[in-house]
């Protein structure tokens, strides 16, 4: 109950604190990209370039500072990776890169002024050079050239604080060759994420090619009863080339005693190219053990039953929040209208005397 409670409290002060819903306008810069001489498809907003082994290039980017006050913006280039809600990411990653990735569109790309100050209601253009590997490949290279604006030091104490950042893709490819799609499933962990407790499959592409609409099945099956012990369907899923994601479902002390388990999934992918997969991986879980390892300090049982109780009670605060905001502006906009109706009768007042 009380971590229910807890729960509750930090998600009725997240949306108090919420970052405001902006346009794009109102981020005070954008940033758009220079045609390259190596662009495949101008269409594109991004950077889609056909290169050779050993070629060296320039990038271009351009940032439109469209504010009233001068702005300090970093550059960095990234590499694409996969982040675990299936959503290829460009972002600044710690994330080890997975063996496949021999070459990283960070080892051969380097920008050129990392820390630009751009005036007020100006432009400034910053390069990124580029000198493609030795070695020729087939599939494709993702990366990413990535903008921020950082954060003022008075803003972050303030504790009010909204941060945006852009992130302009770049595919370089070598050759027309077909490169399939691959995924693999070296691993199957339990482990503790965000204060849940999770049996969580490593999924990985090693192949150098993204994969598009992925929808995956992911099933829990008990080696005694041959029964599945839970399910879980994911849909819509990007994965990056040569990189890797995790499939996290929630473990229930009530559903999964000591044992041999097989993590079961079935994967399609249904834009460009048919491909099925049917991965296994066979796991122990030693009740016991996990129980020790992960449960809560403060006493709650690993089970689903607990996070339902805090689920129903974290809906009815968010029900009784928003009824309550909902009541406060009728009731606001009936006290402004009554006060728009004295000073009508007040303006009246005046004209007729």
């Amino acid at each position: 109950m009380k971590k229910a409670l807890l729960l509750c409290v930090a998600v009725i002060g997240f949306i108090i604190a919420a970052p405001r819903l902006v346009r794009a306008e109102d981020v005070g810069y954008t940033v758009r990209t220079a045609q390259s001489e190596l662009q495949v498809d101008t269409s594109k907003s991004y950077f889609d370039l056909r290169a050779k082994a050993n070629q060296a290039f320039d990038l271009t980017i351009e940032i439109d500072n469209t504010s009233d006050t001068s702005g300090d913006f970093t550059v960095a280039v990234t590499n694409g990776m996969t982040s675990d809600n299936g959503s290829i990411s460009y972002g600044i990653s710690t994330q080890k890169l997975d063996a496949a990735m021999t070459m990283p569109f960070t080892s051969f790309a380097k920008v050129e002024t990392p820390k630009v100050t751009v005036p007020a209601k100006s432009k400034k253009q910053v390069t990124i050079k580029v000198k493609m590997p030795a070695t020729t490949f087939d599939g494709m290279i993702l990366g990413a050239i990535y903008i921020e604006k950082p954060v003022a030091a008075n803003a972050k104490k303030s504790g009010y604080t909204n941060q945006y950042a852009y992130a302009k893709a770049v595919v370089i490819k070598e050759t027309d060759k077909t490169v399939h799609p691959d995924l693999k499933m070296p691993e199957v962990l339990v482990r503790k994420r965000n204060n849940q407790v999770e049996i969580s499959a490593t999924l990985e592409n090693p192949a150098w090619i993204n994969i598009k609409k992925m929808s995956l099945k992911a099933e829990i099956i008990s080696k005694k009863t041959g029964k599945v012990v839970v399910t879980k369907t994911f849909s819509d899923y990007a994965v990056a080339p040569t990189t890797h994601f995790a499939l996290n479902l929630l473990y229930d002390a009530t559903k999964f005693p000591t044992g041999s388990y097989l993590f079961r999934v079935k994967a399609t992918q249904t834009e460009t190219m048919q491909h099925e997969w049917t991965l296994e991986k066979s796991f122990d879980i030693d009740a016991t053990a996990i129980s020790k390892k992960f449960a809560d300090k403060q006493g709650f049982s690993i089970t689903d039953k607990n996070d339902k109780v805090g689920l129903y009670i974290l809906l009815g605060a968010l029900t009784a929040l928003v009824l309550g905001l909902f009541i406060f502006i009728i009731i606001l906009l009936k006290r402004r209208k009554k006060e728009d109706d004295d000073e009508n009768d007040d303006k009246k007042a005046n004209i007729t005397s």
